[in-house]
């Protein structure tokens, strides 16, 4: 049984491993800085919603969880680029 799952997940594994080999790490700066950039995207688009519990008073754009999610995907992009 346990060299019949081997035979089975081995090609598969020896694909992903040849697979993660050819991305270059400029290729995967890239990727990873369009990812958090779609991700921020993706955030924006969710309902606003913000701190305060009690619902009333006027917006204020900072009291959005949805600012605060963008700023800390911009903040991993920028520490990603400064020490990559």
């Amino acid at each position: 049984m346990k060299e019949m799952i081997i035979s089975i997940l081995k090609p598969v594994a020896e694909f992903c491993f040849e697979l993660v080999n050819k991305v270059t790490p400029d290729m995967a700066l890239i990727i990873y800085v369009v990812l958090m950039a779609l991700l921020a995207l993706w955030v924006m688009t969710l309902k606003q919603e913000g701190v305060r519990e009690d619902g009333g008073g006027r917006y204020r754009f900072w009291q959005d969880l949805r600012t605060g999610a963008v700023v800390i995907l911009l903040l991993q992009i920028i520490i990603y680029l400064i020490f990559r």
